[in-house]
C-alpha cells in the first residue's frame, strides 16, 4: 500500500525522501541517479513483508539520498520519485522542485 504523500526536503549535500505506506512493508529508497543537468531520478521499492502481507495502516518512513557533486550547488533542483513494482516496473510517483 502506497500512498501520493511523497515530500522531498533538501539538505546541503542529500536529499530527504518521506513515504507513507504500511509499516510492515514499507516503501523505501533503493537507488538513485542523475538524470539531466538538474534533475535526480530516485526508486523506491516496498521492503520486507511477511510473504507479500502487510498491515493496513499507514507510517512514514524517510530516506536519506546524497546528492552528486554535479547537483550539490544546483539551484531549483528536480527530484523524481519513481516507485517499482514487484516485476521491476516504474511509476512516476511524484516531481518535485527545490530550490
Amino acid at each position: 500500500m502506497l500512498t501520493t504523500e511523497t515530500t522531498v526536503e533538501r539538505r546541503p549535500t542529500a536529499v530527504r525522501v518521506q513515504l507513507w505506506g504500511s509499516s510492515s512493508c514499507p516503501q523505501v529508497v533503493t537507488g538513485s541517479r542523475l538524470e539531466e543537468p538538474r534533475r535526480l531520478l530516485v526508486w523506491t521499492e516496498h521492503d520486507g513483508g511477511n510473504d507479500g502481507a502487510c498491515t493496513a495502516d499507514l507510517a512514514p518512513t524517510s530516506s536519506t539520498v546524497p546528492l552528486p557533486e554535479e547537483l550539490k550547488d544546483v539551484d531549483k533542483l528536480e527530484v523524481v520519485v519513481i516507485h517499482l513494482d514487484e516485476q521491476d516496473v516504474g511509476v512516476v510517483g511524484s516531481v518535485h522542485r527545490l530550490r
